[in-house]
């Protein structure tokens, strides 16, 4: 969307919000916040270290 490039860091932003979508879609309701944050944790990484091989 045009109104999210206005934001600061947008991009960043829509990298962090993707890795969550995706660990909810992944795991589902049900588990401690501390599985999700863990599980949250590994995708980042996983994202990051793929950008950087771009």
């Amino acid at each position: 969307m045009e109104e999210d490039k206005k934001l600061p860091h947008h991009e960043l932003t829509g990298v962090i919000l993707n890795c969550c979508f995706e660990v909810m879609k992944k795991l589902g309701p049900g588990f401690l916040e501390k599985v999700y944050k863990n599980a949250l944790l590994i995708a980042m990484r996983q994202c990051t270290k793929s950008r950087r091989n771009l």
